[in-house]
């Protein structure tokens, strides 16, 4: 109960973009799986599959974070959607 808590509270400070694989892979490990190499093939493919969701299906904003290499990071994600928008 606490894993979901910690999140929404670290999506202001921190943001979506890096804050999303920590809590996927915390959840997974949290479930019983122990293979590293499964945990972080699952985390990619959920996030990958979440960023494809919000931000070239629906196009809807997330939370980017305020705290600067976190806000770079968001900032650099963005960059590579409009890149990869301009580009279809």
């Amino acid at each position: 109960l606490g894993t979901p808590i910690v999140f929404a509270a670290l999506l202001k400070p921190v943001g979506f973009y890096f804050a999303t694989p920590f809590f996927i892979a915390l959840i997974i490990m949290l479930f019983g799986e122990r293979r590293i190499k499964w945990v972080l093939c699952i985390t990619a493919l959920i996030y990958a599959i979440l960023l494809f969701l919000f931000m070239v299906v629906l196009n809807a904003p997330l939370p980017q974070g305020n705290m600067s290499p976190f806000y770079d990071y968001s900032a650099f994600i963005l960059t590579l959607n409009t890149q990869l928008q301009q580009m279809w």
